[in-house]
């Protein structure tokens, strides 16, 4: 007869291999990482996701949150990112554009 031996694992625990493992942005990391933005210097590809998913936060958007943003150059105007976030059942998208010097949000999008 073999023994079953179950371990009673945290809540907290969860919560967090959830987040390591579904890619899940929390409140406290998106605004962590846009206080961290050094805007002296212009805004890089990487500040200028955390600057969306903040905007997008502050919006009360959760469900672009979430995902991971793609960040590229505007091509009509190469002095804004263009960052796009996916909605995770691939339903819609949403497309916020960042100023490089700013850091300000110029325009929002939201796709079918």
């Amino acid at each position: 007869m073999q023994k079953k031996i179950s371990v009673a694992i945290p809540i907290s625990v969860w919560v967090i291999i959830s987040v390591l493992l579904g890619g899940c942005a929390t409140p406290l990391s998106i605004n962590r990482n846009a206080a961290a933005v050094n805007y002296s210097d212009g805004i890089d590809e990487q500040e200028a996701g955390y600057l969306a998913q903040k905007y997008f936060l502050d919006q009360g958007i959760k469900d672009a949150v979430i995902s991971f943003p793609i960040v590229e150059e505007h091509i009509f105007n190469r002095g804004r990112w263009k960052v796009t976030f996916q909605k995770k059942d691939l339903s819609h998208s949403y497309i916020i554009f960042v100023d490089k010097e700013t850091g300000k949000v110029t325009d929002f999008i939201y796709e079918e």
